[in-house]
């Protein structure tokens, strides 16, 4: 049963993203002639250049690349994407509708960019976050990230989308749509790989020091950050020693280097970046992305 409300409660947060998505593209996109890259990006050039709707040529251009997802993924997968690709569709032609009935919000391109590219990301990561897809560069993404693990999905998209909006610059013959439409897809670039896989939310230190004690006690009791000991041996001095070994949350690191300062000023401190940090006080595990 659990399983059962676990399934429904996935289709329910995709039907939320892919209408986010949707308001992405009929109340800030399409109705600026600004698109993307991706399926919905070319559905709305075929809307600007011929009138044809938006929503049904998200669904037509899809279908082989939902075919391609079945294929190169999993079916689960490709039957979520299908799923996501309908509600998408339908949605994009309801929401176009009814933003046709009420006065224009803004018809600022570049605010229609940000807005668009930013409500976009959201949109997507919401369907990616409960196994699904919107079709278009998202399975080319899923099928990429399934053997490089190591790329991130918006640069994927990045990679992708760019060779679509300078076909449809070529094609337009409209640079300035062009250039709003590779703003737009810079901002849900940065806002999805922010959204999947967090900031650059903690940094990663090994201290070497003659009071490895204090500074640990200092970390456990004022920093409220785990603490764990490796054994080093000193090249130069020929001596054994503690190695520190920490992650702290980001806004606590000056705090760190303040208090390591105070009780050892001869410390050394070696401090890299760490993008992704699972266990306690972080991500869970299993929390896993695109």
């Amino acid at each position: 049963m659990k399983k059962f409300f676990g399934i429904i409660y996935d289709w329910l947060m995709m039907a939320v993203g892919c209408a986010v998505f949707s308001v992405a593209i009929a109340v800030f996109l399409e109705p600026s002639g600004i698109a993307p890259g991706g399926a919905s990006g070319i559905a709305i050039i075929l809307n600007v250049m011929t009138g044809f709707s938006t929503g049904t040529a998200i669904l037509l251009i899809n279908i082989p690349l939902l075919i391609l997802g079945m294929i190169g993924v999993s079916r689960e997968f490709a039957v979520r994407s299908v799923y996501a690709t309908v509600v998408l569709s339908l949605m994009t032609d309801f929401v176009s509708f009814l933003y046709s009935k009420i006065p224009v919000l803004t018809t600022d391109p570049f605010l229609c960019s940000v807005a668009g590219g930013v409500l976009t990301a959201v949109g997507m990561a919401f369907v990616f976050r409960h196994g699904g897809s919107t079709g278009g560069t998202d399975i080319v993404a899923r099928l990429i990230r399934k053997k490089r693990r190591d790329v991130p999905t918006g640069k994927i998209f990045l990679a992708v989308d760019s060779v679509i909006i300078a076909a449809s610059a070529v094609f337009s013959r409209k640079i300035d749509s062009a250039l709003y439409a590779a703003v737009a897809l810079f901002v849900t670039t940065k806002v999805l790989d922010m959204l999947l896989y967090g900031t650059d939310e903690a940094k990663f230190l090994v201290i070497i020091s003659s009071v490895p004690e204090k500074i640990a006690e200092g970390l456990l009791r004022e920093i409220d950050c785990g603490v764990t000991y490796a054994n080093g041996y000193g090249g130069y001095t020929g001596h054994d020693k503690k190695i520190i070994l920490c992650a702290v949350k980001k806004h606590n690191y000056p705090r760190v280097k303040d208090m390591v300062n105070s009780i050892d000023p001869t410390a050394f401190m070696i401090v890299s970046s760490a993008s992704e940090i699972y266990g306690e006080g972080y991500k869970m595990h299993g929390a896993e992305e695109l």
